[in-house]
């Protein structure tokens, strides 16, 4: 995981997982009121459907931005944001935006086109040269 307006942590995560700068990364955020830093012209449907599914695994694809440059939206007009309902990151998440922070890209922790790992030998062993 990185701090989404960081190209250089950003950068970090695309070179472990061996994915190409040209994939976008999906920003994790507190809530819809965040949303406003990384998007713009944001419809109705969009805050409705946030109101409905966040927190929880929905990803909204909202046009970006100018905080959501290319290294983060993967030189598309759009990025894709969430609010996790899982407990640990949405209160690393708080914890980051209390500090200045706007989003974490927080993706799977496999290597691009590989099976996500299911153990933490797992994961140590595919990425431990990134750990």
């Amino acid at each position: 995981m990185a701090d989404a307006a960081s190209p250089e942590a950003v950068a970090r995560i695309y070179e472990a997982k061996g994915r190409s700068a040209d994939q976008p990364l999906i920003v994790h955020i507190a809530s819809m009121d965040t949303s406003a830093h990384w998007a713009t012209d944001i419809p109705e449907y969009a805050i409705t459907l946030a109101r409905d599914f966040w927190p929880g695994p929905m990803t909204l694809d909202l046009k970006r931005s100018d905080l959501a440059m290319d290294f983060i939206a993967g030189g598309q007009e759009t990025v894709g944001l969430r609010v996790p309902a899982h407990s640990i990151a949405f209160a690393l998440i708080n914890e980051f935006i209390a500090e200045g922070g706007y989003g974490i890209a927080a993706p799977s922790v496999n290597k691009f086109g590989a099976v996500s790992p299911t153990t933490v030998q797992a994961v140590e062993e595919g990425l431990s040269s990134y750990l």
